[in-house]
């Protein structure tokens, strides 16, 4: 005769140990771990559950309440059996898991023109001669000309994409060194004239003038005007 949980070996000579957990005689419930004992089993809970007494039964560890701030370096979320590290934004989990790591969101070229990575975000930034828009990220080219008080050009500024030009009247002027004034040609000095042989050039501010005019009889003339 054999105690419970043991059963006669087939030479009837001895008594072994049934293990509950191979023939299935065992009552551990559903997602428990059997475990043979001699003469006995016992029901364990799969990692990351502990069991309930009043429920009978295995219930998930919150591991993120039970250890707050010792598992991850930001953020927390319990899963079944487990937890899982998370970043906030700007961040990338770590290669062990629990760490995270600055993203350099530049690489993906979030601006339009220039950017500067900053811990855990970035900031767009635009060159000389643009703004940056409403949205961060967007530089428009800045108007000079229609900003300015009428200083910037002597006669006409000419708004260029980040810069502006400044011009002059198509005849009879040309662009002084300092870019910005404009200063008469003197045709009748660079001979671009169209005045004849007979006629007399004089110059004016942006042009020039053909004079012709003869003396009356008795008269000669004694200069160009």
């Amino acid at each position: 005769m054999c105690s419970r949980g043991y059963h006669s070996s087939p030479d009837g000579a001895r008594c072994v140990d049934v293990d509950e957990c191979q023939t299935g005689t065992h009552r551990c419930g559903e997602g428990q771990i059997c475990h043979n004992l001699p003469g006995s089993y016992r029901c364990d809970c799969q990692t990351g559950y502990q069991y309930d007494a009043i429920r009978q039964l295995c219930v998930d560890v919150n591991e993120c309440w039970r250890y707050p701030g010792r598992l991850c370096a930001q953020t927390c979320d319990n899963t079944p059996g487990s937890y899982q590290c998370s970043c906030t934004t700007g961040f990338s989990l770590a290669f062990d898991g629990k760490n995270c790591e600055d993203v350099n969101e530049c690489d993906n070229n979030p601006c339009s023109q220039e950017c500067a990575n900053i811990y855990g975000s970035y900031q767009c930034y635009c060159r000389v001669g643009y703004y940056l828009k409403e949205d961060g990220h967007t530089c428009e080219d800045i108007d000079e000309c229609s900003q300015s008080i009428g200083n910037l050009c002597a006669f006409q500024c000419v708004n260029v994409p980040g810069s502006y030009n400044c011009a002059c009247p198509p005849h009879g002027y040309s662009m002084s060194p300092n870019g910005r004034t404009c200063q008469d040609i003197d045709e009748c000095a660079t001979g671009s004239h169209n005045c004849s042989a007979s006629q007399t050039c004089f110059n004016i501010q942006g042009g020039f003038r053909c004079l012709s005019f003869a003396c009356p009889d008795n008269y000669r003339r004694v200069s160009d005007t």
